[in-house]
């Protein structure tokens, strides 16, 4: 090749591989902040929070069959459940907790499934940030939820730096960050003695702190769980006045959980009744 052709080639390779292709990647991501309220959300940088006892001195001990928390005992409340889920309504904080999953049974060491991708993964570099990413989430499904909530939208310096396998996990992560419901107030991190989490407090259309979701994990790392919650129009407070004192001392009293109709047994002998418009 001559010097000539040199001359004019080596400024067309350097606007490829400096701006096309992280124009192309900066197009991609824009396909996934679509809207204000999304890029709002998915902005949201995650804080630690400490949890706080109840403010009121008396309180009493409650058991759902298959975990134990602490509520105010001058305040009403009605525990009840369905096939799916359990439900803990007050005159302070609704909360609705999907029945809780053994982490060894959604992810045992033996497990086929996980077996397959381990093997899969077996020929990328070690150095794979997606690799690293799917590695993490096989032994604690939790730190896949802490990654995603950690992800914030790049600046077009920081994508025209990114290597390939380090966009796709960016824009995975990002992706998952968007389609969350929940968020859109602010993302916190806690850990307490029985169990760590995330919660996500704000929904799109309800404005204020009225809402929040949370996933958990017990401290042992043997079961996991996600909640919602939320405050009735008669109370005036943030949802968070009532669920940090919640979360502090929500502990499990059982480690494996099978099936649904095993948690609905201990559910059942903790004397709560099904739901009026339950099927059960």
């Amino acid at each position: 090749m001559s010097k000539r052709k040199l001359i004019y080639i080596t400024p067309v390779l350097l606007v490829l591989f400096f701006y096309v292709q992280p124009a192309m990647y900066w197009r991609t991501a824009g396909k996934v902040l679509k809207d204000r309220d999304t890029v709002i959300k998915v902005s949201q940088v995650p804080k630690d929070i400490d949890l706080p006892f109840y403010r009121d001195i008396n309180r009493a001990s409650w058991s759902t069959g298959f975990s134990e928390f602490y509520f105010p005992s001058d305040k009403h409340l009605k525990i009840s459940y369905d096939d799916s889920f359990l439900f803990i309504t007050s005159d302070i904080i609704n909360i609705t907790l999907i029945f809780p999953s053994s982490v060894k049974f959604l992810m045992p060491s033996e497990n086929q499934v996980k077996s397959d991708i381990e093997s899969s993964l077996s020929s990328v570099p070690e150095q794979n940030q997606i690799k690293k990413a799917i590695e993490k989430a096989l032994d604690d499904p939790l730190e896949l939820e802490i990654m995603v909530a950690n992800t914030v939208p790049m600046t077009f310096s920081q994508i025209m730096y990114a290597s390939k396998d380090e966009f796709q996990l960016y824009l995975s992560n990002l992706i998952g960050k968007a389609s969350i419901k929940y968020g859109y107030e602010g993302i916190f991190f806690y850990e307490s003695h029985y169990s760590k989490g995330i919660i996500r407090m704000g929904e799109k259309y309800r404005t204020g702190e009225r809402v929040a979701h949370v996933s958990l994990m017990s401290g042992n790392k043997s079961m996991i769980q996600g909640l919602f919650a939320e405050v009735p129009d008669s109370y005036d407070g943030s949802v968070l006045d009532y669920l940090l004192p919640f979360i502090k001392e929500y502990r499990f009293i059982v480690n494996d959980v099978e099936s649904d109709a095993q948690l609905i047994t201990l559910i059942r002998q903790a004397g709560i009744q099904p739901r009026a418009n339950g099927t059960r």
